[in-house]
């Protein structure tokens, strides 16, 4: 089983684990904090969680992460109302976005030095009487390199709709700095959790719930503001121009190359493949942008949201390249052109060569029946010589007879040699024709990829 203090760990770095007990906190159902407390496979007993937590809050133990969350700054004087953010993810210290090279000391002291000098600070923890957290605060000072002194003060934002605006920030949106920012600590999740095991049923639940709504509200402010990344198009390029040829040669199974048919069905093919991968790619950035708001609020809560803003952001990134690939558009034309021209330069060349097999075996059929005639021609001479040579009626009648049938099958033998060569010049010629429709075919479609390359800007140049 593992330990209450990697339980603590686990928490600050946005495992599966801080959703699982936020879900049972929030829950109206008891039974599911009690499963979790049994089934966790963490040490959730009432001791060890109070002595890991006073553990992480201070002294050689201190865990920054614990202390995650959003501050306002009182003092010095001139960070004033700046706000300090610790990220639960990495315990790094931001002020005003600007991360700082943080350290923690032996004594649980928080170190960093900047350009005004060095800071030395200490979070605090305190409770209420019914256990509940106050809101964190830390205190130090701040040694200018001049040898002075200033004192540094701040305290946690108390969670409201005014912290929404200071989720903007460098730090990775994940649950686990949402949950700190509205008011979920990991102090507090310990706190309600010891209230659970103690009895209290019901002790933490508002408060989840009133982050959730928070949370909320957050996710559509800051949707409304989000940016994505611009969509590659170049990266496409090649994926989409196979996907007109293959709009292209199915077509073409079934209509003429001058039908306007084609054009629009690879229109077609094109608009649904370009939408579809900037749709995807923009989900995939939203996803991971706000993971740690999906992984918080419910369904409900973000789909619709979350989808409208896919598609809006997706229609404003696509903007006019969809004209680019309509039927009547240069780049469209000249794609399906190039698919065409190619695709018959490969049946002909296909065509030229079964033709140019064709020929090579009429030919050598032809070959090897003009050998054996000549074969036989030789035989044929010997028997004549023999037939002549022979008194016995009856031998030389026999003889004569073996020179007409070898006489028969020489003449077959040519006139089969004949037919064969016959049909050779013919796959020839043929074989010749489809080298010229190869060649012209070629031709076409170089000139296609030029107009293509250079309309090509219309759909992927940056800006357009």
């Amino acid at each position: 089983m593992k330990t209450s203090k990697q339980f603590i760990i686990d928490l600050t770095r946005s495992k599966q684990i801080l959703i699982d007990t936020i879900n049972a906190i929030e829950s109206d159902d008891s039974t599911k904090m009690k499963a979790l407390i049994s089934d966790c496979g963490y040490d959730l007993s009432v001791d060890n969680l109070k002595e890991a937590r006073s553990a992480a809050e201070s002294g050689s133990h201190f865990n920054i992460s614990i202390a995650a969350g959003l501050y306002n700054i009182s003092e010095p004087k001139e960070l004033k109302d700046h706000k300090l953010k610790v990220d639960p993810s990495n315990g790094r210290i931001y002020i005003d976005g600007v991360i700082k090279n943080n350290r923690t000391n032996s004594d649980g002291k928080v170190i960093w030095t900047d350009a005004e000098g060095t800071y030395t600070i200490t979070f605090r923890f305190d409770y209420e009487d019914d256990g509940s957290p106050k809101p964190t605060t830390f205190s130090g000072n701040r040694k200018n390199k001049n040898g002075g002194q200033d004192a540094v003060n701040g305290s946690k934002l108390v969670p409201g709709s005014e912290t929404v605006a200071f989720l903007n920030s460098p730090i990775p949106l994940t649950i686990a700095y949402i949950c700190t920012v509205f008011g979920i600590s990991i102090s507090s999740i310990i706190g309600w959790i010891v209230g659970r095991c103690m009895g209290k049923e019901d002790v933490g639940t508002v408060e989840v719930r009133r982050a959730i709504d928070l949370a909320s509200e957050a996710f559509q402010s800051l949707l409304s503001q989000y940016k994505p990344p611009s969509f590659d198009y170049t990266s496409v390029r090649a994926d989409l121009e196979q996907r007109i040829e293959r709009s292209v040669n199915h077509s073409l199974e079934d209509h003429d190359p001058t039908d306007g048919f084609i054009q629009r069905e690879a229109s077609k093919d094109a608009i649904e493949y370009l939408e579809d991968s900037v749709r995807r790619t923009m989900r995939s950035n939203y996803k991971k942008d706000f993971r740690g708001f999906i992984d918080f609020l419910s369904k409900p809560r973000y789909q619709r949201l979350l989808s409208n803003e896919e598609s809006s952001a997706t229609e404003k990134d696509i903007g006019s390249r969809r004209d680019g690939l309509k039927p009547e558009a240069p780049y469209l034309q000249s794609v399906v052109e190039y698919c065409i021209h190619t695709r018959a330069e490969r049946l002909a060349r296909e065509r030229g060569a079964a033709y140019q097999a064709a020929m090579d075996k009429n030919k050598q059929e032809a070959q090897n029946d003009r050998a054996q005639a000549a074969n036989k021609e030789k035989a044929k001479q010997d028997l004549v010589d023999q037939a002549n040579a022979e008194t016995d009626a009856a031998k030389k009648a026999e003889l004569e007879q073996k020179v007409k049938d070898l006489d028969t099958e020489i003449k077959k033998l040519e006139s089969d040699a004949k037919e064969k060569e016959d049909k050779a010049k013919e796959a020839e010629e043929h074989r010749d024709r489809e080298r010229e429709n190869a060649e012209e075919a070629e031709k076409k479609a170089k000139e296609a990829e030029e107009k293509r390359d250079t309309h090509a800007k219309d759909v992927y140049d940056k800006g357009h």
